[in-house]
């Protein structure tokens, strides 16, 4: 063993003893030397000085499975330990990332992470005789990304009629002439729709009137909220971005697609049902089906299993809005009365 090896050891021993043993005053630590023989040798040097912690830093690069870690260096610090946990008490910890010895480095990549997850970190300082305490804690998040699950709580209030977290489906697709990511089921649906004609409730979602924010969900015997249903709206807005439900819900840069992105979705398909099959709306990547709808005149439930309409954000005129209507021999972009409760698909820029 090399004598600086044993020196640093001894000398770290005889320092931790000298502590135990009440040797804690500051000016005895910083004045005393300790003299240490090694072989025919004999080094002296004082008494370790305690490290400081670290400054931790804003975390960068966030994707959905990973970002990079940053701190500021330590002086005498020839490693780093890094923590990494969902829990902003540290009682657990990402796999891999509890006490994990990055290295002599000031930035470290966290991989295998979940995308829109938040996520606290820490670090501390070491080298051969000391560690630091805890540095400052940082919270990060990491991000969507198309393709993964959107997970969403969804808030009962002036949108969303219940409370419900849904793991939306997500994928990118040139349907509507340009890439874009959707939701591969409806808002506010428990889940993707089985079949075409899946009759179901958790598959259909919500139902919205055009350019209003609340939402509504029918068991089919009862509507929620059973508010007195809106007879007439005109007009003369689009979907106003303020009252998109895609939008509140589902975040910023979602939003309910436009009349010439369903056009374009309906004529790039080839649709002209909802058939499973290459020319149907439930065969495309989407899986658009029949989820019924909520009537003009009372907020009723009907067809729900046998056709479909979907709002675009688009006004046709004061009482009418733009939509695309689906059955079993038919697809076709349409125009409908405001006050119609229909389904949302939404897309994100």
């Amino acid at each position: 063993m090399k004598k600086t090896s044993i020196f640093l050891f001894v000398f770290c021993i005889t320092f931790f003893a000298y502590s135990i043993a009440g040797n804690t005053n500051e000016n005895d630590i910083n004045n005393t030397a300790a003299l240490i023989s090694v072989g025919n040798s004999s080094l002296s040097s004082s008494p370790a000085a305690a490290l400081i912690a670290p400054v931790a830093t804003a975390g960068s690069g966030a994707t959905g499975t990973q970002f990079t870690a940053n701190w500021n260096t330590s002086v005498d610090a020839t490693s780093y330990r890094l923590d990494v946990s969902t829990s902003i008490s540290f009682t657990s910890f990402v796999t891999g990332f509890n006490n994990y010895n990055a290295g002599n480095v000031t930035s470290y990549n966290v991989t295998g992470l979940t995308g829109q997850t938040t996520y606290y970190y820490r670090v501390r300082a070491e080298n051969t005789c000391n560690s630091s305490i805890n540095s400052n804690t940082i919270t990060y998040n990491t991000i969507f990304e198309c393709g993964s699950t959107l997970v969403i709580n969804h808030v009962a209030g002036n949108v969303a009629p219940v409370d419900k977290t849904v793991n939306y489906g997500t994928l990118t697709t040139s349907l509507s002439g340009e890439s874009k990511c959707w939701i591969t089921q409806n808002l506010g649906s428990t889940n993707q729709a089985t079949s075409a004609t899946d009759a179901t409730e958790p598959s259909a979602g919500w139902y919205w009137q055009f350019n209003r924010k609340q939402g509504f969900k029918h068991d089919g015997t009862t509507r929620t909220p059973n508010t007195t249903w809106i007879t007439t709206i005109s007009e003369t807005s689009d979907w106003l971005p303020a009252n998109d439900p895609c939008t509140i819900e589902l975040g910023t840069a979602w939003r309910i697609p436009t009349n010439t992105e369903w056009f374009n979705a309906d004529a790039t398909g080839g649709w002209v049902d909802y058939d499973n099959d290459a020319t149907g709306t439930y065969g495309s990547v989407l899986k658009i089906h029949g989820a019924g709808r909520l009537d003009v005149s009372n907020g009723s439930l009907s067809y729900r299993g046998s056709d479909g309409w979907y709002w675009s954000s688009v006004r046709f005129n004061d009482p009418s809005g733009r939509n695309v209507n689906i059955g079993s021999g038919n697809c076709a972009m349409n125009d409908y009365n405001k006050a119609y409760g229909f389904s949302l698909r939404c897309i994100k820029d």
